[in-house]
């Protein structure tokens, strides 16, 4: 396979082989070589990894309900590349969950991320379709736009050395990740999305994960939530919605 300026990591669960194959055959067809991240399963947390990781004093104040042992591993995967970035200098990355439907139009985000700067973290995946607040035609196929609503999930997303260290400097978290990106404004980073989706998910593993971590959560987690303590983050999501998540005037190419 072909090597790319943009390295690209793939969270994957040691005992998730399927997905690890399927992710591998969709990148191949591609010509993309990408490393796998060993996911940090959360099942396996101990009391002692996750008060080290995890901060239910302000969860309980800036969150809606209780974080399930999953969410927190999926951050400390996340976490897990970003320090790898940091560790390394390595001055962007595509970040790939293994429950995921590849577009060939990944091969023409991964050149416009690659040619590019001024910008922090680039979604290449809306589940939701969320309306843009602005947008400005990169090219023939692909838009960038900003928002006011950063949409949900970490499925595939670019990000830079400069915004890994920004999300790293919460010690410990008491969001699901892709929550804190939708509160950009707390760790001063911004965040813009490429158009049309690049990454969706998997009909076949993306569903299914979204079924187990429900039954999951059902089983072993109290959520703690309460209308008053809902209705407070509501409010909060709300207040942060009026700030634009990426100014698009920043964006700009560079002669490679």
């Amino acid at each position: 396979m072909s090597s790319h300026s943009v390295p690209i990591y793939v969270i994957n669960l040691d005992d998730n082989q399927p997905r690890l194959a399927d992710v591998t055959e969709q990148l191949e067809v591609l010509n993309l070589n990408f490393e796998r991240i060993s996911a940090v399963a959360g099942r396996r947390l101990t009391e002692q990894e996750i008060t080290e990781c995890y901060d239910a004093n302000n969860n309980l104040k800036h969150h809606h309900r209780d974080l399930t042992k999953g969410e927190m591993g999926c951050y400390l995967s996340h976490r897990k590349i970003w320090q790898k970035m940091v560790d390394g200098q390595i001055p962007k990355a595509l970040i790939l969950e293994d429950d995921i439907r590849i577009q060939p139009r990944l091969l023409e985000a991964l050149d416009i991320a690659n040619k590019s700067q001024g910008w922090e973290v680039i979604k290449v995946a809306d589940a939701e379709s969320v309306c843009p607040a602005h947008s400005k035609e990169l090219t023939d196929n692909m838009t960038l736009v900003s928002y006011f609503k950063v949409p949900n999930r970490t499925m595939g997303y670019f990000i830079t050395l400069e915004a890994a260290k920004k999300m790293l400097s919460l010690k410990r978290f008491y969001r699901p990740v892709d929550v804190d990106f939708q509160f950009h404004t707390d760790f001063d980073v911004s965040v813009c999305g490429i158009t049309p989706n690049c990454i969706d998910i998997s009909p076949e593993f993306g569903l299914e994960e979204q079924s187990d971590i429900v039954r999951q959560n059902q089983s072993e987690h109290n959520n703690h939530s309460t209308f008053f303590r809902n209705l407070k983050y509501r409010y909060s999501l709300y207040k942060r919605r009026k700030t634009e998540s990426y100014q698009i005037s920043d964006f700009y190419f560079i002669d490679k």
